[in-house]
């Protein structure tokens, strides 16, 4: 049997500012990256990497 749990944060104002913080810096690092193997892929189609 599983089971699930939800729970539901009230942070303070200074705590929720921290979080949007980190989120906004891992969605940036996320697209960036992603933006990267794109590029990569464009370059390299067939997907040969170099030692």
């Amino acid at each position: 049997m599983r089971k699930a749990y939800k729970y539901r944060l009230y942070p303070t104002k200074e705590q929720e500012e921290k979080i949007q913080f980190t989120l906004e810096r891992c969605r940036l690092l996320y697209n960036r990256l992603l933006d990267e193997r794109v590029a990569l892929k464009k370059v390299m189609p067939d997907g040969q990497r170099t030692a």
